[in-house]
């Protein structure tokens, strides 16, 4: 996007890390390869013990944009939350540290938050398994939801992939997590936070 900093808001990816070594430098390296530039990149070391945390330096170290912060284990949550009382950006999102992207995903995903006014932008995703098969899930039409019935599709899965809840998929307006934080100690913990999300939508 060329169009003066008005027009390439600041995206804060917030990524979570936990003994996931093997993937986490393609991980990281798919959000640094990015066509959209203007990123704030939060890598929250949950505790790691596999030598990820050294991976997470060596990026922080190389982009001036990476900022790593390094604490014991509290799991998912308390690493999103982490990441969003530091975000700064206009937009928010997350990124799983053993998921990678396509080079052009936010620069995408901010174009049509751009394009159509959206509070939340979600997309398409491929998953890969150990045995080499994959399937891939998400929305599978261009669709702009507004008003109520946003939370209407989201909660009936009308035209919306089941998945809609994870929270790895999607750019979020940043303000609409004001007051909103991913429930500790409890497991698929986007469940409990999206639908929130997308009612302030």
């Amino acid at each position: 996007m060329a169009d003066g900093c008005a027009r390439d808001p600041l995206i804060s990816v917030i990524v979570p890390v936990f003994n996931v070594y093997r993937y986490l430098r393609q991980s990281l390296e798919s959000v640094l390869g990015q066509t959209y530039g203007n990123l704030q990149v939060l890598v929250v070391d949950d505790g790691s013990t596999d030598g990820g945390g050294v991976i997470c330096d060596e990026c922080a170290a190389r982009d001036g944009r990476v900022t790593v912060h390094h604490t014991d284990n509290r799991g998912l949550s308390e690493a999103r939350n982490l990441g969003l009382a530091r975000a700064t950006g206009e937009y928010v999102a997350f990124l799983d540290s053993d998921d990678w992207l396509e080079e052009r995903a936010y620069e995408t995903l901010v174009g049509e938050a751009l394009a159509t006014g959206a509070d939340v932008v979600a997309c398409r995703f491929f998953q890969e398994y150990a045995n080499g098969t994959g399937e891939s899930g998400g929305p599978l039409e261009r669709r702009v939801i507004e008003g109520g019935e946003i939370l209407r599709t989201y909660l009936t899965g009308n035209g919306i992939d089941y998945v809609s809840h994870d929270a790895w998929n999607k750019l979020y307006r940043a303000d609409l997590f004001d007051g909103v934080r991913y429930p500790t100690g409890m497991i698929f913990e986007d469940i409990a936070t999206t639908y929130k999300l997308l009612r302030r939508a």
